[in-house]
């Protein structure tokens, strides 16, 4: 059904919304090799709103730090970051695509439930 992408992440290297995390932060990175499912941006973006009931939430430009190779070396790789929600159940997806029309492929990085806002009292966003 999906075809899989077999990457190894740096857990806690994902720079999402330009957040600013950069690898030199981590003193000592846990690696982790994981699978993730990816297609073509049509495919991904069916399944995600038939299946999930899920429609657009945000997006922003991010990027993704898989190591490479020997497992020494990082490499950035950027993406459009979407978030899609279920407005009623508040299901959520992550999704990171490539921004180049030339290369069709979206990646789903996470999914769950319980989806809020995590304002502190009293702030704005």
């Amino acid at each position: 059904m999906f075809r899989t992408a077999e990457i190894a992440l740096a857990i806690g290297m994902f720079a999402f919304a330009s957040t600013g995390l950069v690898a030199q932060e981590l003193t000592k990175p846990f690696v982790m090799n994981i699978m993730l499912p990816c297609n073509s941006k049509v495919t991904m973006t069916d399944l995600i709103t038939k299946q999930f009931g899920e429609q657009p939430f945000t997006q922003a430009d991010g990027s993704m730090f898989p190591f490479t190779g020997n497992q020494t070396q990082m490499n950035k790789l950027p993406g459009v970051v979407k978030v899609w929600a279920n407005p009623t159940t508040w299901t959520f997806s992550v999704t990171i695509e490539d921004p180049s029309p030339e290369n069709d492929i979206m990646c789903m990085l996470t999914k769950g439930t319980n989806l809020k806002p995590t304002a502190q009292e009293g702030s704005a966003l």
